[in-house]
């Protein structure tokens, strides 16, 4: 009777815990990918049936899953403003096609951050929304993304690589400033500019092709990218800001378009190994006429070889 008593339990109790556990929670022991959504989350309503996630409230998941909708029916749409803001055992979140914003300082300083994938549904990701994420190695973002603002990889320091989307047609400023392990950037042919001190202090950069879209280079671009060896400088560039290639030290040598009309006095200050080659014959007379008295040789009437 010992013998057959004990199987017999054995499935009693399994029949308990499958009864008492819903199939997502069975689904997320079992490593599937419908997982159930974080609870405790804070929700600010809009009003209108949606509403956006404005907290971590009493949630305690370092993996957070936001849901579509939120405990009251509305439809999630975006993340606040500074929602997760110093989240720093925040691993991972995963976010529904519902959302179309995320925020200024969304996730700004989530330490422990190592992953994003942006939904396609995604628009605008706001200034300094992952800012400070220390341990972001890989960013996916979609073609909807049309709008990234000021900041919002700065100091992303384990960032290693990006591709902007398609759909973006600006950097914007400090865009990914202070993003030492960054070695490559995809720019497409919608760029149009490039903002303030966007790349400056990407110290693993080491090349930067300029799309012929390029027209606006803003002050101090690459100022600080110490392993930046080549750049293509397109011919739609018309002017060169000050400090843009500033200390850009392993810059060996650039050639300047003849249809750029102004090179700042300051723009390529302490460049210790760069020779410049302009196409134009002479200096025209809309450069500052000290343009290059910081040691770098120029040539004129050619292109670097």
């Amino acid at each position: 009777m010992k013998a057959i008593r004990l199987p017999v339990i054995l499935v009693l109790l399994l029949s308990l815990v499958f009864t008492l556990c819903s199939c997502n929670v069975i689904n997320f022991l079992l490593g599937r990918d419908d997982v159930p959504p974080s609870e405790g989350l804070a929700y600010t309503s809009y009003g209108d049936g949606t509403c956006y996630v404005s907290g971590i409230g009493h949630c305690i998941d370092k993996d957070v899953v936001i849901p579509q909708k939120s405990p009251k029916g509305d439809r999630v749409v975006g993340i606040g403003t500074d929602a997760f803001y110093n989240c720093d055992s925040l691993t991972s979140i995963t976010m529904p096609d519902s959302i179309t914003s995320i925020g200024d300082g969304a996730l700004r300083y989530c330490a422990m951050l190592t992953v994003i994938t942006v939904p396609d549904s995604v628009i605008s990701i706001g200034q300094g929304a992952f800012a400070g994420c220390a341990s972001l190695v890989s960013v996916t973002m979609p073609d909807s993304v049309v709008s990234i603002g000021d900041g919002a990889f700065a100091d992303c320091t384990a960032l290693t690589k990006i591709e902007i989307p398609k759909s973006v047609k600006g950097i914007n400023a400090t865009l990914f400033k202070g993003c030492r392990s960054l070695t490559s950037v995809t720019l497409h042919d919608s760029v149009t500019g490039i903002g303030y001190s966007a790349f400056a202090g990407c110290t693993s950069l080491t090349s930067i092709d300029l799309p012929d879209s390029v027209a606006m280079l803003g002050e101090g671009a690459f100022a600080g990218c110490t392993s930046l060896t080549s750049v293509a400088i397109p011919a739609s560039l018309k002017s060169i800001t000050k400090e843009a290639f500033k200390y850009c030290t392993s810059l060996t040598e650039i050639t300047i378009p003849a249809l750029v009309t102004s090179v700042d006095i300051l723009a390529f200050l302490g460049c210790s190994s760069l020779t410049i080659y302009c196409e134009a014959a002479s200096q025209p007379s809309g450069w500052n006429a000290n343009w290059n008295n910081y040691g770098c040789p120029v040539v004129w009437g050619a292109t670097a070889q």
